[in-house]
């Protein structure tokens, strides 16, 4: 009789490491940074024109 084939993805399952927690939580990181730039973006009445920042002048001895 001839051999069964077994499939080649009938062995076991990688399992979820320490690298994939690190993953998953680095696109959050990225997701929760896009979230906040674009509440800042929509936030801004004129978005071509960045706010005024203060003039700063150091003083001498």
């Amino acid at each position: 009789m001839a051999k069964k084939r077994i499939p080649a993805s009938s062995g076991p399952k990688p399992s979820n490491n320490a690298y994939t927690v690190l993953l998953a939580i680095a696109l959050l990181a990225q997701v929760i940074g896009i979230t906040f730039l674009t509440m800042d973006y929509l936030n801004m009445k004129d978005p071509s024109k960045a706010p005024a920042l203060p003039k700063m002048t150091a003083e001498g001895p």
